[in-house]
């Protein structure tokens, strides 16, 4: 009976080790699975912060670019209101200049009529007076 319970034993015994053996393969299964599943949150988590990254500077180009091309912006306006003035004063002085010599040539017209009429009267007299002299 001993040795029944000794061979029942001896059974248990074998079948606790192979199953502690089972666990401990289990087990090690599991830290294998374990420390994959770590290794891949930490690329994830790695991937997520490279993505906020390129988020965040992106965001910062973004700005920048805004600020510049507004900045692009109010200086083309102030160009432009340059040019307006610009070309209104040119505007203004060519008018003036037009002006003036549309007076200048008014006033040279005048003269030449005035001349003209001066020369046929004295084309006249002249005439008048030859005339007379032949008489």
């Amino acid at each position: 009976m001993l040795a029944e319970k000794n061979a029942i034993l001896k059974q248990d015994l074998a079948e606790l080790k192979e199953a502690m053996s089972l666990l401990q393969d289990d087990k090690d299964e599991l830290q294998e699975k374990n420390l994959c599943l770590k290794q891949q949150i930490q690329e994830i988590e790695n991937r997520f912060a490279d993505e906020q990254r390129t988020r965040l500077d992106a965001e910062k180009n973004a700005q920048t670019v805004t600020k510049a091309l507004t900045e692009f912006r109010l200086r083309m306006k102030e160009r432009e209101e340059e040019l307006q003035q610009e070309f209104k004063t040119a505007s203004q002085d060519w008018s003036t200049r037009l002006d003036n010599e549309t007076a200048r040539a008014k006033a040279a017209e005048e003269r030449a009529k005035k001349a003209r009429e001066q020369l046929e009267v004295a084309v006249s007299e002249a005439a008048y007076l030859k005339e007379k002299v032949h008489e």
